[in-house]
């Protein structure tokens, strides 16, 4: 059977008057903290870039390469995370 535009524009919405999606029976859960709290989007954005950038060795330009993101915009929220530049050991 073939679905009509009517069929599939009111697909999307389905969900919304199913009442197992509302009570929060989803497949994904919201991540939580190690003492059990929910993280927020800002935890969770800056633990990823935080990560991102360890990976990159401190290189901020790789860092926000592989982030998609510009190289200033990721500076200044590793400044608002109060993120420093490990000094790196000559030998």
């Amino acid at each position: 059977m073939f679905a009509n535009s009517r069929m599939l524009s009111s697909a999307p919405w389905s969900w919304v008057r199913n009442p197992s999606f509302r009570n929060g029976n989803f497949i994904f859960k919201t991540p939580t903290a190690a003492n059990g709290a929910s993280k927020t989007l800002e935890d969770m954005e800056r633990a990823h870039i935080l990560r991102v950038v360890e990976e990159c060795g401190g290189n901020q330009s790789h860092a926000a390469d592989m982030l998609d993101i510009d190289r200033v915009t990721l500076y200044h929220k590793l400044k608002k995370y109060g993120w420093t530049r490990t000094p790196v050991e000559t030998h």
